[in-house]
């Protein structure tokens, strides 16, 4: 009987020692090609979430803007109808005595109050600034009107991402007529928002 070789099969397919079939190698490749597969998912699903996030969050930022804005409007609004003796002065000085527009209740109200938003609750915020970014000015030559510009600043409730509080400055120009001492508003301009994570 002829002796085998070592690196022959009983049915003649050559096989040198050591080497296995390849189908050996199937199973780690798929395992291999699976695990590739759901990291790629998991890092679509990441990126996706943190996109919803940004999104979620610059939704808020332009919110706290709108209702800081309204806030801005109704509190001037109020301060010219109002307590017209009040807008020359900074917010330190409303406190002082003799004041004909006003008495300490009308004032804290200014300083902290509430707004009614359309399909919104109530809104609470706080005066946190009005200061004259000058004096009065000298009446402009025929117009029979003095400038006046505040920087206002307001905050509100805490709203805001991690319990943040939404902040915002605005540039408020004011006209008096000197015959009437009446005043109007000229121009409400925003500087931007604080206190919201972006």
């Amino acid at each position: 009987m002829e002796q085998q070789a070592p690196w022959r099969t009983p049915w003649g397919v050559r096989r040198r020692a050591g080497i296995e079939p390849s189908g050996g190698f199937a199973l780690p490749l798929a395992m291999g090609t699976a695990l590739v597969l759901l990291l790629s998912g998991l890092s679509i699903q990441t990126t996706a979430l943190q996109g919803q996030a940004v999104l979620v969050a610059a939704s808020r930022s332009r919110q706290a803007e709108d209702d800081l804005a309204s806030a801005a409007e109704q509190l001037v609004a109020t301060l010219v109808q109002q307590h017209p003796c009040l807008l020359p002065l900074s917010l330190a000085d409303w406190s002082e005595s003799g004041l004909s527009c006003t008495d300490p209740a009308s004032r804290e109200h200014l300083i902290a109050a509430t707004i009614d938003l359309p399909d919104q609750p109530a809104m609470g915020y706080r005066l946190l600034h009005w200061q004259p970014s000058a004096d009065l000015a000298a009446e402009a030559p025929g117009s029979g009107e003095r400038q006046l510009v505040q920087t206002l600043e307001l905050e509100l409730a805490g709203t805001g991402a991690g319990g943040t509080s939404p902040r915002a400055q605005f540039v408020v120009t004011l006209a008096q007529d000197t015959a009437t001492e009446a005043w109007r508003v000229q121009r409400l301009h925003e500087l931007g928002l604080r206190g919201t994570q972006r």
